[in-house]
């Protein structure tokens, strides 16, 4: 006689919006992708979305695995999951910034359901993304030449200065110089 033994369902959970900065005021959006590396489907799984600095402004299933059911969601997260042993499923989590310059955007996913109790154990069903908040990038042209009269016909230089005073690089300006 031999018998099949197959583990139980283990769910983990990941977060990330990929940057380590967000810009106040800005948009930004979160992957949590819930996995199945257990050996058996698991249903009714939720997973509730926290977050601080940041207001979340929709999520969605992205990706669901094809014996999975992505579960209903809301601004708050997502109940009703069903998860197929070794499949997965992606939420995009959009989110508003809505912290000030100087603190931390923190936005966690929960998992309950399965293996996860409230989030616990830590390691595997609960993720955190934490981003650093700066001000948004803030240009400023100057042009001068130093002298308030010109005499006709003779000859000038301008500087002509680009100064960014926000908290946030510019990777690329242009400029054009518009002569009256």
């Amino acid at each position: 006689d031999r018998d099949s033994i197959v583990t139980q369902a283990n769910v983990t959970v990941t977060k990330s919006n990929g940057v380590t900065q967000l810009t106040e005021g800005s948009a930004t959006t979160y992957t949590v992708t819930l996995r199945n590396t257990g050996g058996t489907d698991v249903s009714n799984v939720d997973w509730v979305d926290a977050p601080v600095g940041v207001s979340v402004t929709s999520i969605t299933a992205s990706t669901t695995g094809t014996n999975s059911i992505s579960g209903v969601c809301s601004i708050n997260g997502c109940t009703g999951i069903t998860l197929a042993a070794g499949e997965s499923i992606a939420y995009s989590v959009v989110a508003t910034v809505s912290g000030v310059a100087g603190s931390t955007a923190i936005n966690t996913a929960t998992v309950n359901g399965a293996n996860c109790v409230s989030g616990a154990p830590l390691a595997t069903c609960t993720a955190e993304d934490r981003d650093s908040i700066v001000t948004p990038a803030n240009v400023t042209v100057t042009k001068s030449n130093g002298v308030t009269q010109l005499t006709e016909g003779s000859t000038t230089t301008y500087t002509v200065t680009l100064r960014n005073t926000g908290g946030t690089d510019v990777p690329s300006v242009d400029w054009v110089d518009a002569p009256v």
